[in-house]
């Protein structure tokens, strides 16, 4: 599943790489693995590492869970107007923080967070005044599977065949 984010990823941003807590596991994408910089952080410490490592102004976060999500959806998010620190997906009502872009404005926040050992993201993006971007019915490449967590393999597959 990580391939497939990659993949999804590489046609519309560049670097595009994988933040993982155990880097080894991901040779042999063609991408850049980064480790997190503080390890038992969760999500946190991997948004932590893309911004610290990669030195791009903003990065694109994407859980690798999430395989519905479109290259439509990137770009909206990606282009979604808002002067606020970090954008992130917003759909039935519930916020999607690793579905979005945060900029390096987000660092101290992120690092004064893992400092006090506060990883929650919904925490990190209220202090940052982060900006939510509605995926809403009206939007051309919505479907309701657009940010449907899958745990592994056999349940992409069967979420794919309509098993479900």
């Amino acid at each position: 599943m990580v391939r497939i984010m990659v993949d999804r990823l590489a046609g519309l941003t560049r670097p595009v790489a994988v933040i993982a807590d155990r880097a080894n596991r991901y040779a042999g994408l063609g991408v850049p693995i980064l480790g997190d910089l503080h390890q038992g952080c969760g999500p946190l410490g991997g948004i932590h590492a893309a911004l610290r490592q990669l030195r791009s102004a903003e990065v694109f976060v994407l859980a690798c869970d999430t395989p519905f999500v479109s290259e439509e959806l990137i770009a909206y998010i990606a282009a979604f107007p808002t002067a606020a620190p970090a954008r992130v997906a917003t759909m039935d009502g519930s916020l999607h923080p690793l579905c979005g872009v945060y900029s390096q404005a987000c660092l101290p926040a992120i690092e004064e967070a893992i400092s006090a050992q506060h990883f929650a993201l919904r925490t990190l993006l209220n202090t940052v005044g982060a900006a939510s971007v509605p995926l809403t019915p009206d939007l051309p490449f919505f479907h309701p599977r657009l940010l449907w967590n899958v745990n592994d393999p056999a349940a992409l597959a069967e979420l794919e065949s309509g098993d479900r």
